[in-house]
């Protein structure tokens, strides 16, 4: 599906303009009631978007709703970056591949992952990953040091996002979806500095960590507390 980034009349970037796909927002008008009511969920910080660019979002993983809980309240698609095997799954594999989601390995984070990341946020797209690799249900877990390889060849605004509650609405292991409420932060973008040292750094277990300190402190705003646990 193509996209675009217009220019307004004064020559500015207009705010990035997608063409989302019919079942995109068909989806969209379906959860949205769900996602307000039953999960009473909570978006703060959209305002930290820039909305004439697109841009990379480093997300923690909890549960199978954080995609579309930190979608919910976005009016342009976020291409989520997940595992290449749920491709395989019948009618899981077809919504994926008609809801812009790219296809990554679990053991290498390949060129052709990248090249594909990188040109759909050209396109205005955010992309979404989620460098823990798997669910936690607590605390955000130590970063893969793989997703640098994405971030590094960006030179467009990186964000960090916290979400707290999905994992109680939907633990591992559960096909039900309880009551509760989900907040997600959308935090600043990375300062200058931190992307010169994500550039120029050569310690990617240090660099890592620091993205994950960026997500864990959005989830600290959105109220996540490990004496809860």
């Amino acid at each position: 599906m193509s996209a675009c980034i217009p220019k307004t009349t004064d020559g500015l970037a207009a705010p990035a303009k997608l063409r989302p796909k019919f079942l995109w927002r068909c989806l969209k008008i379906i959860m949205t009631p769900f996602f307000m009511l039953w999960a009473r969920t909570q978006v703060i910080g959209t305002e930290n978007i820039d909305d004439t660019q697109g841009g990379l979002l480093l997300l923690n993983h909890q549960s199978f709703l954080d995609a579309v809980a930190a979608g919910i309240r976005l009016r342009r698609p976020i291409s989520y970056m997940a595992r290449e095997d749920l491709f395989q799954i019948p009618i899981v594999g077809w919504l994926l591949r008609n809801n812009y989601v790219l296809s990554i390995s679990q053991t290498a984070f390949r060129g052709s992952s990248i090249r594909r990341a990188v040109d759909r946020m050209h396109q205005g797209f955010l992309v979404g990953i989620f460098p823990e690799g798997e669910r936690s249900s607590g605390a955000v877990k130590t970063f893969n040091r793989g997703f640098l390889s994405l971030v590094r060849r960006v030179d467009l605004p990186i964000y960090p996002v916290g979400i707290v509650g999905t994992g109680q609405l939907m633990p591992r292991g559960s096909i039900l979806i309880r009551p509760g409420k989900i907040t997600v932060v959308f935090g600043k973008p990375i300062t200058p500095d931190e992307r010169e040292r994500l550039r120029t750094g050569r310690n990617d277990e240090e660099l890592a960590e620091m993205m994950r300190q960026r997500v864990a402190a959005c989830m600290a705003h959105a109220g996540y507390s490990p004496n809860a646990e």
